[in-house]
C-alpha cells in the first residue's frame, strides 16, 4: 500500500486532509467564489450602466462624448475584468472587504475619466 491509498483512506474514514479537516477547503472555495463574483461581476456592471447613462445623456446634442464613452468602455471594460481577476488571484490571503473594496476602485478609474469627458464635451 503506497502514501496515496493511505491519505485516501484517512479522508473517506475521518473526513480529514493532511492541509485540514475537507470541510475546510469546501468553505474556502466557495468564498473564493463569491469573491470572483463580488469582484469583477459587480464592477463590470457598475462600469457598464455608467457608459450607458453617459451615452444616453449625449444622444442627440451633437456631442462626441457619447462616441467617446463608448470606444473607451468597449476596451475598458474587459481590460478592468481582467486586471480584477488578476488581483484577486493574486491576494487571495486578503481580507475579503479590502480585496472588493480595492477591485471597485480599480473599476471607477475609466469612469472618473468619462466625467471629465463629460465635462469638457
Amino acid at each position: 500500500m503506497n502514501d496515496a491509498d493511505e491519505m485516501v483512506k484517512i479522508v473517506i474514514n475521518f473526513g480529514v486532509t493532511p492541509y485540514g479537516p475537507a470541510d475546510v477547503h469546501k468553505d474556502n472555495a466557495s468564498r473564493l467564489s463569491l469573491i470572483y463574483i463580488v469582484g469583477i461581476l459587480f464592477p463590470i456592471l457598475v462600469h457598464a450602466l455608467f457608459v450607458f447613462i453617459v451615452i444616453e445623456a449625449n444622444t442627440g446634442n451633437g456631442s462626441w462624448v457619447g462616441l467617446g464613452a463608448f470606444l473607451l468602455g468597449m476596451f475598458a471594460i474587459p481590460a478592468t475584468a481582467i486586471t480584477n481577476f488578476i488581483y484577486i488571484r493574486r491576494n487571495k490571503s486578503r481580507p475579503v472587504a479590502g480585496v472588493i473594496l480595492r477591485c471597485f476602485a480599480l473599476a471607477l478609474v475609466i469612469p472618473v475619466l468619462m466625467l471629465f469627458l463629460l465635462a469638457i464635451g
